[in-house]
């Protein structure tokens, strides 16, 4: 990567770091635990259930100044009201105002209804019993009245600030889900089944699926005419075994599932391209697991006749660009002069932006403001991640290297 500090890129500088410092703000104060597509804020359960008393109030005083076509349902005043209890701290709300970052979120906060998830066939369907099994619990947790959670993956906002589609219900709602050792492995909420969509109606002939879960995508696509057959690779034999004794007998279509107990990564180097139509992905838990997704993606990269999808890759592809905007951010600092930051990270998290560094900013020259924005564009980044001459360095490598030098 190249900077040509122009007046242009000069007159940037300021907004990146504002924009960065708000990030940095943003995702430790006010989404301080996301996990498993669950999202629970500083807010009390007390005060996100003060909203049903707020909703009147706040909606008939926004329509008495509103134009008749502007007036707000009942549905847009929880929506705002929510959004405000989920910045909590009066400083990050606001920054999330002026930077007009709090409308968007308003916008995309999303009331859900238990008949929306009921309506899923897996939920519908497949009914789970309280099981231990294997080290592994299979059961069902609860999502409370006004419990936030990302419904959807986060969108990518201009350098990379960050749009997170909040959820809420309005009453308790029960959902299946397993966990190991005491963390979740997999929950069927409305995050796994929103952010799989695409993948499942995309799905047609002989589908690979890498990582199993609870079988949702597998049982999701066994249900379409024009799926043929769903093969299944899953490295743990306890989460098969699991599966088979309890999921897998439900299924409608139990003809078309074949598993395989293999490394998932392994196996998609050694497959031969085009003995499957599609695969999809899906052995990460959140977004900072990027040394797995960096591994598959590039196994999947070198696929010309199988089309291929990861699981949550925006989300990925959207910490990358922070990331990037970091390392931009610096190198413009540097070329005026002015300290930046510092902030701690240790080798593995340095290895990761290292590979940014080289693999996705390596040969661009920003030399305007035109060219900063399209270095930080999901189009960008996605587009480098793509190339077929990808190269990653597995963390495991890097550890063997690692303890041989030291």
């Amino acid at each position: 990567m190249k900077i040509v500090l122009t007046e242009d890129l000069r007159a940037t500088i300021p907004a990146l770091k504002d924009i960065l410092c708000f990030l940095g703000q943003y995702s430790k104060e006010i989404l301080p635990q996301t996990y498993g597509g669950v999202m629970f804020s500083d807010s009390t359960q007390e005060a996100r259930m003060q909203l049903d008393h707020c909703v009147t109030e706040v909606m008939d005083k926004h329509n008495s100044i509103a134009r008749q076509e502007d007036k707000w349902t009942f549905d847009d005043a929880k929506r705002v009201l929510a959004t405000d209890l989920l910045f909590g701290d009066a400083k990050c709300r606001d920054i999330a105002v002026d930077s007009g970052l709090f409308a968007l979120i308003a916008d995309s906060m999303h009331i859900c209804r238990r008949e929306e998830l009921e309506a899923n066939p897996y939920y519908r369907n497949i009914k789970i019993e309280k099981t231990w099994d294997g080290g592994f619990f299979l059961g069902y947790g609860a999502l409370h009245p006004y419990e936030y959670f990302e419904y959807n993956e986060t969108a990518i906002g201009r350098w990379g600030a960050s749009v997170p589609k909040i959820g809420f219900f309005e009453e308790e709602v029960r959902y299946p889900g397993v966990m190991q050792d005491g963390e979740t492995w997999m929950t069927i909420t409305p995050n796994e089944i929103n952010t799989m969509a695409p993948a499942v109606d995309a799905a047609t002939g002989n589908v690979l699926t890498i990582g199993l879960g609870m079988g949702y995508y597998a049982y999701m696509v066994s249900l379409k005419e024009d799926v043929q057959s769903v093969t299944i690779v899953e490295k743990c034999p306890a989460a098969i075994h699991l599966f088979e004794e309890h999921i897998l007998p439900q299924f409608e279509h139990k003809e078309k599932i074949r598993i395989i107990c293999a490394d998932g990564i392994e196996f998609l180097n050694e497959l031969e391209d085009g003995k499957y139509d599609y695969c999809f992905a899906d052995i990460w838990r959140t977004n900072v697991d990027f040394d797995i997704f960096l591994q598959t993606k590039v196994a999947c990269n070198r696929f010309n006749k199988m089309q291929t999808s990861l699981w949550i890759e925006d989300s990925f592809i959207h910490a990358c660009i922070r990331k990037a905007s970091e390392l931009i951010c610096k190198k413009l600092q540097a070329e005026i002069g002015e300290e930046p930051p510092k902030r701690e990270a240790d080798w593995e998290e340095q290895h990761i932006v290292e590979f940014i560094a080289q693999e996705l900013l390596g040969d661009i020259v920003i030399d305007s403001t035109e060219e900063l924005t399209k270095a930080l564009s999901r189009d960008y980044i996605q587009a480098q991640l793509g190339r077929k001459d990808l190269k990653y360095v597995p963390l495991h490598k890097m550890r063997t290297e690692k303890g041989e030098t030291e």
